[in-house]
């Protein structure tokens, strides 16, 4: 373009974007919105017609807008005239909302015309019908290979068991070639449990074939040296040759397990096999320690059900940061599948977690900025990258509440594509002889659901609406039976996040956390329809 040394690219604006850096909740963004934003506003003097910014770019630029002097004098020195800021995004039930999207989208093809494709994430696609983009080049699947397993868990969400069959490796197969046509860049192999196939050595061969990652969820029970050793030979040949083929000599092949642990004590409440007898957590223990000599990447998932499990989180702690594991994920179960017939209405188990949570942060963050040499994901509650990247709120009420998701394939039954593991409610279609982009796109009751926004959620009303994305569509569905309505456990969870995790954190992030907030009520406030409701509830228990 010959404009790298134009004023309206070299102008100094280091004073505003250090102040954005500072106080605005997308700091970690600074550098990267103030060029988008110069490039914007270029855009707009070379044109007649009106455009829009981005929820983001339009986050700078009143920034700038606030510095009127500085403003003032990069428009005149760049472009030989004043550009106003117009109002920001309107309401989705706004009279200019039609307008506005008209105008982005004008934005976006002056962009790619000028400056080529731009960043997702500073430019999001202008209509939620257009997320299905993200399916052409997927850079995640999940499969479900099997629906056997050799134990019979409470809280199974596809109800696996002895009796239950394998699903058909033709299916499975079927799968893998879709995902490297579509070149995802990761595979997870799940269950059931995986281990009980006896062609599971060929599904990963086929799933090393096509991608560097792949990820095994396993109950652990199975693991023997045996497996492990063929695993391992598996990565180093890869790796190797890899190399030889002159591929990068920095990232080695990675191999994943992932082991399901609820408790130690406790476990045996949810894990039990064909017999009813509980799973011994110890035994677990032992499959994890004999892993993580073989140098693998180590997962331990833990799935709350009950206050039993959440009150042993504290000592799980204690003996899992010791074990030489790389991740250890906590979530509350979903009530889908088996966990249905235990009659949990609500996630009972919370008030007991909490505690624990706090316990787990602490001890995580107690020698910050030095951390334990794994990674920490409490979902709705932590998460280690925050530490480095920020919270990633919602641009605004009018983003899917789901639009970190998408772009990761689910594939259950073999060859059932759905749109969220927990989301039993979404089956698209199967895969056949079609890419994976036309089952997200042809699907109808997936046109309905794209099109929603956090602005369509009863959580648009809550203080947090942003910071939490509206909450957790499959847990609304799960416990209330509704796929718009509130998540409870997002609304049990945010206040304390805010009451007793973040201050906890870094300086700069209880900034970003506070900046993002909305100015509505806390859900456990007076006033507030998810704190009245339950008042109401309880003094009904009262009465009667």
């Amino acid at each position: 373009m010959g404009q790298e040394h134009s004023p309206w690219r070299t102008y100094n604006l280091s004073e505003v974007t250090e102040r954005f850096r500072r106080k605005s909740p997308y700091g970690l963004k600074a550098d990267l919105l103030e060029l988008e934003t110069r490039k914007y506003l270029f855009l707009c003097a070379q044109t007649a017609e009106p455009l829009a910014p981005s929820p983001l770019v339009d986050e700078y630029w009143h920034y700038l807008v606030l510095n009127t002097r500085t403003y003032v004098d990069y428009c005149t020195v760049s472009f030989d005239k004043f550009i106003h800021h117009e109002a920001g995004v309107p309401r989705s039930d706004d009279l200019r909302k039609e307008e506005h999207d008209l105008n982005y989208s004008r934005s976006l093809t002056h962009y790619q015309n000028v400056f080529g494709a731009p960043p997702k994430d500073i430019w999001p696609m202008p209509s939620a019908h257009d997320l299905p983009e993200n399916y052409r080049k997927p850079h995640r699947i999940h499969i479900e290979t099997t629906n056997h397993c050799n134990l019979r868990c409470n809280h199974c969400y596809p109800g696996s068991s002895l009796e239950e069959p394998h699903h058909p490796v033709e299916d499975i197969y079927k799968t893998l070639d879709a995902a490297e046509t579509a070149g995802v860049q990761k595979i997870t192999l799940t269950g059931g449990e995986f281990f009980t196939r006896k062609d599971w050595k060929a599904i990963v061969t086929r799933s090393l074939d096509i991608c560097d990652n792949i990820y095994i969820i396993t109950n652990g029970l199975l693991i023997d040296h045996k497996k492990l050793s063929w695993l391992v030979t598996q990565r180093v040949k890869r790796t190797v040759r890899n190399w030889l083929k002159g591929k990068s000599f920095s990232k080695a092949v990675e191999i994943g397990l992932a082991f399901s642990l609820d408790g130690f004590r406790s476990n045996g409440l949810t894990r039990v096999n064909a017999a009813g007898v509980p799973v011994d957590y110890t035994e677990v223990l032992g499959k994890i320690r004999l892993a993580a000599k073989y140098g693998l990447h180590l997962t331990v998932n833990t799935t709350l059900t009950n206050p039993e499990s959440a009150k042993e989180l504290p000592l799980m702690y204690d003996t899992l940061s010791e074990m030489g594991i790389d991740r250890w994920q906590i979530d509350n179960a979903f009530n889908a599948g088996r966990f249905i017939l235990l009659g949990s209405k609500q996630p009972h188990w919370l008030e007991n977690a909490k505690s624990g949570f706090e316990y787990i942060v602490k001890q995580y963050l107690k020698n910050f900025p030095a951390l334990p040499q794994w990674r920490l994901e409490i979902v709705g509650v932590f998460r280690y990258d925050t530490l480095f990247t920020g919270f990633a709120p919602a641009a605004s009420l009018d983003e899917h509440p789901c639009k970190y998701h998408f772009g990761s394939v689910i594939v259950e039954g073999g060859n059932e594509v759905r749109f969220c593991p927990s989301l039993r409610t979404l089956a698209l279609g199967r895969i056949e002889q079609k890419p994976l982009q036309d089952i997200y796109e042809n699907d109808t009751a997936f046109k309905e659901f794209l099109s929603k926004t956090i602005r369509d959620l009863p959580c648009r009303q809550c203080k947090y609406a942003r910071i939490f994305h509206g909450g957790c569509r499959a847990n609304s569905w799960s416990y209330g039976h509704d796929l718009y309505g509130r998540d409870p456990i997002c609304c049990a969870l945010s206040p304390f996040v805010e009451d007793r995790i973040l201050p906890m954190l870094p300086s700069f992030l209880q900034n970003q956390f506070t900046q993002c907030l909305e100015g509505h009520l806390r859900p456990d406030k007076p006033g507030h329809p998810v704190y009245d409701a339950k008042a109401k509830s309880q003094l009904a228990e009262r009465i009667s």
